[in-house]
């Protein structure tokens, strides 16, 4: 018997409105009689700026209405994406879109994480460690003020 049941939930949208996740969340929820969701969403656009603490607050937003839905779990997109490396030139630093909660260097970088194990925490990592380590969980503003980005 499966105990908890769960779906990938996409926020990526144009204009982000908590509204449209706490819609979204009632329907997994009552119609679909889901307990875990799966955030999940990147693309990379003409003029997207790299904002980890945007990435940051979106996730802890997310994780909130999750939280006030009952979810009983939301698995927090990836721990690491090798195949969306940094990079100084915009065009190709893909971590700009990606959820992971680390950051690698490029193939061929001198901290090319397939050859030596390095990467770096994304501000997601440290919201997603601080609610994570307290049982009643961490605002964004909480985490921001114990850190320097």
């Amino acid at each position: 018997m499966i105990v908890q049941r769960g779906v990938n939930h996409d926020t990526e949208r144009e204009v982000w409105d908590v509204a449209y996740v706490r819609r979204d969340m009632a329907a997994i929820r009552d119609d679909l009689h889901c307990d875990s969701v799966i955030p999940l969403g990147s693309s990379l656009r003409d003029g997207i700026v790299r904002d980890e603490r945007e990435q940051a607050r979106y996730l802890d937003e997310l994780l909130d209405v999750f939280e006030a839905e009952n979810a009983h779990g939301a698995f927090v997109h990836g721990f690491v994406a090798p195949g969306s490396p940094t990079a100084a030139d915009p065009r190709y630093d893909l971590d700009t879109a990606s959820f992971s909660l680390l950051k690698v260097a490029s193939p061929g970088s001198p901290d090319d994480c397939a050859r030596t194990g390095r990467w770096e925490p994304k501000a997601a990592f440290h919201t997603v460690a601080a609610r994570s380590a307290r049982p009643g969980g961490s605002t964004l503003s909480e985490v921001l003020e114990n850190q320097q980005l």
